[in-house]
């Protein structure tokens, strides 16, 4: 069984498109870091990571969208807050990243954020031992190296 009939390909012989092609490429690449920039996430500048459980405390609440939760970080502060779902079974948790904050007052702000925009999801549990499940405060370690 063949895949290929005719493999006689001339590789030497078109090397140098391959040369313009992956320079044409770094260029492209050098170029967008030129013009964007390199941004840094919570492992090279300080932050606060928090794990929450924002399972809703009744049973007819529907269950909190990884968009809802975005938004309404975004729309009250923190517009650069990376938010990952968390797969947990039987629960909704979420991963909130924030850069460039100090813990106590981000965790603050994230409560009073929740407690108003989405009280039935932690209405009646203690915040600090029901609510956030890990909390950490991230020194940008790896960037002063």
């Amino acid at each position: 069984m063949h895949l290929f009939k005719n493999t006689n390909i001339p590789f030497v012989q078109i090397r140098y498109y391959a040369y313009a092609l992956s320079l044409l490429i770094f260029l492209a690449g050098l170029g967008g870091i030129l013009i964007r920039g390199l941004k840094g996430s919570i492992d090279f500048q300080s932050g606060v990571a928090l794990e929450l459980n924002m399972t809703p405390a009744n049973a007819s609440t529907p269950a909190l969208g990884i968009e809802k939760l975005r938004s309404i970080l975004k729309q009250n502060g923190f517009p650069d807050a990376e938010i990952q779902k968390i797969n947990v079974p039987d629960a909704t948790h979420f991963m909130i990243k924030t850069v460039g904050s100090k813990g106590e007052d981000t965790r603050g702000k994230i409560r009073q954020v929740l407690e108003t925009y989405l009280p039935d999801y932690i209405k009646g549990r203690d915040f600090e031992k029901e609510v956030v499940v890990q909390s950490d405060e991230v020194d940008p370690k790896v960037g002063k190296e």
